[in-house]
């Protein structure tokens, strides 16, 4: 569940490191496969976990431990443990370090560095206690998103496995921001579900004066979503194809046309891609419910091509 920065200064903006301060590192990881930086991300997380379970066993969660010096040398090393191990899952996973769940670790880490002044007096021991706090908000978001980027897009998907394949391939390539690739992928998967569908209602389109159609199937996408959108229910006259999902169908086409380049995009534009990429798949679900549904006609399998 890597999820990288596009750079070290991008990095250190959210982060302000004061441990992983190697702008080679983040670097590294850039040129690492994802494999590599899942690697290090697992290790750097059960690093991470292990400290905060020794600090807890030393008795810092509860208010009682103030003044229980004897046991602050220990403290010390698995707090500067949790800060170092943080910034490297932090470093590897840019989602992780921009949510809420990041907040109070990133503005309590300091405390690794404030360590000798803060333990002049009893102040230390709460300082403690926010760290840990915020060090376990940390392993909450951490469980949160893998449990989020499990489910995405393919949770209550109702597809059958064929047409559900490359909405899981996208939801694996979301899952460690890959999200241009993730979102050329749903556009296929959405291609796929239309598609068939075009198959199983048996559209063809027919060009003006001429008696004999195509199957709809094969045709280019543009001309697919055109078909479906002038498709009609026999029980209303109805279109099939939703105003809205047209013009979501087709903005997804004109990304998978345009000129593929890494961009260094921002997180509004990372979230927006997830929401066309959640939106296209709830799309896909919704007519393939229709297309399967043996009380749904359509009004004529023939459509003339006018556009």
């Amino acid at each position: 569940m890597t999820w990288l920065w596009s750079s070290y200064e991008e990095f250190a903006k959210y982060v302000s490191p004061k441990d992983v301060r190697n702008s080679r590192f983040v670097e590294i990881t850039q040129r690492d496969s994802r494999f590599g930086c899942i690697v290090i991300l697992s290790e750097a997380f059960e690093e991470f976990r292990t400290a905060l379970h020794n600090l807890k066993g030393l008795g810092f969660e509860s208010e009682s431990a103030v003044g229980n010096r004897e046991k602050l040398s220990a403290a010390q090393k698995e707090v500067w443990d949790l800060a170092r191990s943080g910034e490297t899952l932090l470093s590897l996973h840019k989602r992780l370090a921009t949510s809420h769940w990041a907040d109070l670790f990133l503005s309590r880490k300091e405390i690794s560095e404030e360590w000798e002044r803060y333990q002049k007096s009893d102040w230390i021991f709460g300082e403690i206690r926010r760290f840990m706090k915020g060090c376990d908000d940390l392993c909450k978001g951490f469980f949160e998103l893998s449990r989020e980027d499990e489910e995405f897009l393919i949770h209550q998907l109702k597809l059958p496995k064929k047409l559900r394949s490359d909405f899981v391939v996208a939801r694996d390539l979301f899952s460690v921001g890959m999200d241009e690739v993730g979102l050329l992928v749903v556009g296929r998967g959405v291609e796929a579900v239309l598609r068939e569908t075009a198959r199983l209602k048996r559209l063809v389109i027919v060009d003006h004066g001429k008696s004999k159609g195509k199957p709809a199937q094969e045709a280019d996408f543009y001309d697919l979503i055109e078909v479906l959108y002038r498709t009609r229910f026999r029980k209303d006259g109805s279109r099939f194809l939703e105003k809205k999902d047209r013009h979501l169908l087709h903005f997804l086409r004109d990304i998978r046309n345009a000129s593929a380049h890494p961009s260094e995009g921002s997180s509004n534009e990372e979230r927006n891609a997830r929401e066309v990429a959640r939106l296209a798949a709830a799309m896909a679900d919704k007519y393939w419910q229709k297309v399967t549904d043996r009380t749904v006609r359509i009004a004529s399998r023939a459509i003339e091509k006018d556009w």
